[in-house]
């Protein structure tokens, strides 16, 4: 009774305050999404296969543009007419409420969060340079920074101490307190990301249409291409909770890979949509693989050992599905 009467009083001030409808408490939520442009956030309602978006919610006072951090505990927030930035607690007990961080201000070019959301880093406009901070508590602190030559594309580890910065000179790496190391000489890098809890990363070279592997990252960096035929343009990659796979989206066609990393073998799933992000669903291997955009829908990636599906995730109550199975 008493979990109950919380429950209703903390779904009313949310209500009250935000001056939005409840439904996005008061129904099970699958995580948050984000537009394109950072500045509608959403919430994913229902179960998987059977999910919907929310309306777009009200930001806090000041929060213009929010990027949520992987495991959906909080977002980062900047307000453009104070140059501000804060984070943004995601969890129920204490949702919307803000926290500034000391030290970070103006727009970013570039951001990236650690796959377990314990550090994120942000470039400056003008892609000059890249300021690493670690989250914990609720609260962000300035660890280190390092001067960059204006990446298309970063991604830091979980620890916050590595990150990879992708350009015109190649994919380079840049350790705390170290010099930079090149460890690709890839120039048209689409996406990177770094498995959680390690110093292995996988590299989208959309020119070469491969797939590298960048591994020992913190000791002696070597890369290798992951062999995967049919893999198209390689865009958008997300690593499986295990670390057996990798999944890769095709730039050029409705088309998803799945990478077995030990044979290098690809699974070519069909899908309904031009796949534009791997967004992980909290404790899952579920993805959301669309942003949605004011009045459109998204779609989710349902990936289960033996079967994946995608299905559409509308802004209303309909159902449609697409099953692939995976031979």
């Amino acid at each position: 009774m008493k979990q109950a009467r919380r429950l209703a009083i903390l779904v009313a001030a949310a209500s009250a305050v935000f001056g939005q409808p409840a439904e996005f408490l008061s129904t099970p939520r699958l995580g948050w999404t984000v537009s394109d442009d950072a500045r509608e956030l959403r919430a994913l309602l229902g179960v998987p296969g059977a999910g919907r978006v929310s309306e777009a919610v009200t930001l806090p006072d000041g929060v213009t543009r929010i990027y949520v951090a992987p495991g959906h505990q909080y977002a980062l927030g900047y307000g453009e007419d104070s140059g501000a930035w804060c984070l943004v607690s995601l969890r129920d007990e204490s949702l919307f409420s803000v926290t500034k961080i000391e030290g970070l201000s103006g727009p970013a070019g570039l951001l990236a969060f650690g796959p377990d959301a314990r550090a994120v880093a942000v470039a400056d406009a003008a892609n000059s340079t890249v300021q690493v901070l670690t989250v914990s508590a609720g609260r962000a602190q300035a660890a280190w920074t390092v001067a960059i030559d204006s990446p298309s594309r970063i991604a830091l580890d979980s620890s916050g101490d590595l990150l990879l910065a992708a350009g015109a000179g190649g994919v380079i790496l840049h350790r705390r307190d170290a010099p930079g190391i090149p460890v690709a000489p890839a120039t048209d890098v689409e996406a990177m990301a770094f498995r959680a809890g390690t110093d292995r990363a996988i590299i989208a070279d959309s020119a070469q249409r491969v797939l590298l592997l960048a591994d020992h990252l913190a000791a002696e960096p070597a890369v290798r291409p992951v062999v995967g035929a049919g893999i198209g343009a390689p865009g958008a990659v997300a690593w499986s909770r295990d670390g057996r796979f990798v999944w890769c989206a095709d730039r050029e066609a409705n088309a998803i890979a799945r990478v077995e990393l030990a044979t290098g073998v690809a699974d070519l799933i069909q899908t309904d949509v031009s796949v534009s992000q791997f967004e992980v669903l909290p404790g899952s291997d579920h993805f959301l693989i669309s942003a949605p955009r004011a009045g459109q829908a998204a779609w989710m990636l349902l990936a289960n050992p033996e079967r994946v599906s995608t299905y559409f995730v509308p802004g209303v109550p309909v159902s449609e599905e697409r099953n692939h199975e995976i031979q």
